[in-house]
């Protein structure tokens, strides 16, 4: 699309991250929003990179940001102690804006069937952008193993996705 409902949606920023500056696992960032009167989903916004951690958080914050009060964000803890470490930092980070953990317990596989489900019967449309074709590239090739950027870009969709409140919470 061209465009997002104007004053008609929530959104979530969900971060996957990683912090492997140069190569390796990618950190994600993407914007989800979800139209209070149609319902659809939209996959708004794609930030993503091979970061150090110093310069992710740098990117989370400009997000947050740019995306404004409006957008909540979430940030997936790994586990152990570590992941719980990185993900507290990122909301001490993001102090003034609406944030907070998610620690999930399914597979990435099992995380993305909502999404594609919804996806399969077009009810989640992209914003036109550069990383367009770039996303629906990794999209078609996820298999929830393998290449880590794969995995780590469609899994931060799936995570905006299934953080979206049901549309019962969507009353204006």
């Amino acid at each position: 699309v061209d465009a997002l409902p104007k004053h008609d949606y929530v959104a979530v920023r969900y971060w996957d991250k990683a912090a492997t500056e140069g190569g390796g696992a990618l950190s994600a960032g993407l914007r989800i929003t979800r139209s209070r009167r149609t319902g659809l989903w939209y996959i708004a916004d794609a930030e993503y990179g091979h970061w150090s951690a110093m310069q992710r958080e740098a990117v989370i914050r400009q997000k947050a940001e740019e995306d404004g009060t409006r957008v909540h964000a979430v940030v997936e803890q790994e586990p152990g102690g570590s992941g719980k470490e990185s993900a507290e930092a990122t909301v001490r980070g993001l102090a003034g804006w609406s944030v907070h953990v998610d620690r999930p317990h399914d597979s990435k596989m099992e995380r993305a069937q909502p999404l594609s489900a919804q996806a399969e019967v077009g009810n989640v449309k992209l914003l036109r952008a550069a990383w367009n074709a770039d996303f629906l590239a990794h999209a078609h090739r996820f298999t929830g193993a393998g290449s880590k950027g794969l995995i780590d870009l469609i899994d931060a969709a799936a995570g905006g996705f299934n953080q979206c409140p049901p549309l019962r919470s969507l009353a204006p």
